[in-house]
């Protein structure tokens, strides 16, 4: 877990440390881009393996610091200086809305290189900054990051050189910032942040999210996936009395039919028949001999 000074010095990492590391894998995923339209001079494995750690540990920490500046904007404090006392609440948060555990990554990550840490009078400066301002001000980097990751060329490297859990992390990473930059386009309808987060922790059903967006429920189950809102297993595993509501109440209606199988309507029953003999070149009119 992140401590307090690592969190409080997360405000700088945002806004100006995390900047040399972009920089570093965008002159990166420039020559793996190269690279593959064969307009350099062929690359040893060490540099490819050298590209492919950049850019994940560059994607990674991406997505961490973003997933937290955005889950901040939800649990509520203005500035980055109330950070520290909202760390407990955050892991639970990042937990349930990132591909892996952000707070152990970027902790890996500042313990092999600590951000620097500003003059007393800047940090100030930088800890007073509201969360929503930053969040607006990071997504064109997001976006930027985006569109110049080369990410099937990633792949694809990690696959020659048999690292393959390098590239799918790669993948993860890539795809939650892309999804991140789409529910925060100009002109997002902010409704679906709001129904994707409560559907995301739990406190919306998914019928209830379909309502309250007037689409139907497989169409609002895909978006939210696509948009990065999705439950962990956690949230989806039924609790003991959930399980026996669910059970009950399939003996009930079990117990009132008297063991007959679930009432149909015989005219749809007849009708779904002839359809489906109709498709399989079948003349099934009544009346009529079943020929092909």
């Amino acid at each position: 877990m992140l401590a307090s000074a690592q969190a409080a010095a997360l405000s700088y990492t945002l806004l100006d440390g995390l900047q040399e590391r972009q920089e570093q894998a965008s002159s990166t995923f420039v020559q793996v881009r190269l690279e593959h339209l064969g307009a350099t001079a062929d690359v040893s494995n060490e540099v490819k393996q050298r590209g492919l750690r950049v850019s994940v540990d560059a994607l990674e920490q991406a997505v961490g610091v973003f997933a937290i500046a955005e889950a901040l904007v939800e649990l509520g404090p203005q500035t980055f200086a109330d950070l520290p006392d909202k760390l407990n609440d955050l892991g639970a948060r990042l937990h349930a809305r990132t591909p892996f555990d952000v707070l152990e990554v970027l902790s890996r990550q500042f313990a092999e290189r600590a951000p620097p840490t500003p003059p007393p009078e800047i940090q100030e400066k930088l800890h007073a900054i509201p969360v929503r301002e930053a969040l607006k001000q990071v997504i064109p980097m997001v976006d930027a990051m985006v569109a110049s990751c080369p990410i099937a060329e990633l792949e694809a490297d990690a696959i020659a050189l048999g690292l393959e859990t390098v590239g799918h992390r790669c993948r993860r990473s890539w795809e939650w910032l892309r999804a991140l930059v789409r529910r925060h386009e100009v002109g997002f309808d902010a409704r679906v942040r709001v129904a994707g987060a409560a559907f995301a922790d739990g406190r919306l059903s998914i019928g209830e999210a379909a309502m309250m967006l007037g689409m139907s429920r497989m169409d609002v189950a895909a978006w939210l996936e696509e948009l990065g809102f999705h439950r962990t297993p956690e949230k989806i595993t039924l609790t003991d009395a959930q399980r026996a509501a669910a059970l009950a109440k399939l003996r009930q209606e079990r117990e009132a039919r008297g063991g007959s199988p679930p009432g149909m309507d015989q005219e749809q029953v007849e009708r779904d028949v002839v359809a489906s003999m109709r498709i399989e070149g079948v003349d099934a009119r009544p009346g009529r001999p079943l020929r092909s």
